[in-house]
């Protein structure tokens, strides 16, 4: 159990990583900001480090967030899919990928306890692709979300944490995110030693509302999860919070490409569920329709 030495010691790293980011030597956070380019969809477009317009907009707009591995080859095609569903709703979606050239394109990329990059590049990212939403004509700068996979929900979660926002406000990044929302990501990693979703009144609580999803079956977030104390707090200041759990879901029950997979370092095979992803896109289209 972490003692308040522990906690305050955590705390005072995350400030120090904050601070410290700000100054001429990591300007770029250690490597350089993604840029976007606006493009209309089709089969052929490419949605990778872009920002696609759907036909008819809803002013409305969406950071699509990747797993720890970015886009490659293994889930693109998913990524896609899951873009065009947005893009049919009307929302315009910006979708980054964290490995970017120069940016390390090799294993283990952001995956388990040593990522390539550090949390504020990956926090700024989200800034980056909020930022360029809002510039988009029709975009109303207070309806952009996230929605993160993985990896991607943990730091959609830790972006609009207290301290976070305050520094992404101070040094005019881009608009916080209305809400977050997360498939399958864990809430803390390592023991509680990393949180990613804290509670309102933690270090780096949560300010804005979030829709966290999971699987019964994944070990990754069972051993990683938000327990229920933590849900119901976070409820308690951000009524509009949600969290749901499927029945007999895995890890990435929504990715078809990548059924069957197993995951050595999480110990667990990934199993594509219908059942779930069709109603993890109804719960998150419901949810984001909340905050016109």
């Amino acid at each position: 159990m972490l003692n308040f030495k522990t906690v305050a010691f955590a705390g005072a790293i995350a400030l120090s990583l904050i601070t410290s980011s700000a100054g001429a030597v990591e300007k770029h956070y250690g490597y350089p900001d993604i840029k976007y380019t606006v493009k209309n969809p089709g089969f052929f477009t490419n949605y990778v480090n872009s920002i696609v317009v759907p036909e008819v907009s809803n002013g409305a707009g969406v950071v699509l967030l990747p797993s720890c591995t970015g886009v490659q080859d293994w889930n693109i095609t998913d990524l896609k899919d899951f873009a065009n569903e947005l893009l049919e709703q009307g929302y315009t979606v910006a979708t980054p990928d964290y490995n970017t050239g120069p940016r390390p394109d090799v294993r283990p990329w952001n995956c388990g306890r040593n990522k390539a990059l550090q949390d504020m590049r990956l926090v700024k990212d989200i800034y980056d692709a909020t930022a360029a939403l809002s510039k988009v004509p029709g975009i109303d700068p207070n309806r952009i979300f996230t929605i993160g996979q993985s990896v991607g929900a943990q730091f959609g979660a830790l972006a609009v944490g207290k301290m976070y926002v305050d520094f992404a406000k101070k040094n005019n990044w881009g608009p916080v995110p209305r809400a977050v929302i997360g498939l399958y990501g864990g809430c803390q990693y390592g023991g509680g030693l990393r949180v990613f979703l804290d509670t309102p009144s933690g270090l780096n609580g949560i300010s804005r509302p979030v829709l966290w999803i999971s699987g019964s079956d994944d070990r990754y977030y069972q051993e990683n999860r938000c327990s229920k104390d933590k849900e119901q707090k976070v409820i308690k200041v951000l009524p509009d919070s949600k969290f749901i759990v499927y029945k007999d879901a895995t890890h990435c029950f929504d990715c078809p490409q990548l059924n069957g997979f197993y995951n050595s370092r999480e110990r667990q095979t990934y199993q594509y569920n219908e059942t779930a992803t069709r109603q993890s896109r109804e719960e998150i289209f419901k949810f984001m329709e909340k905050f016109k």
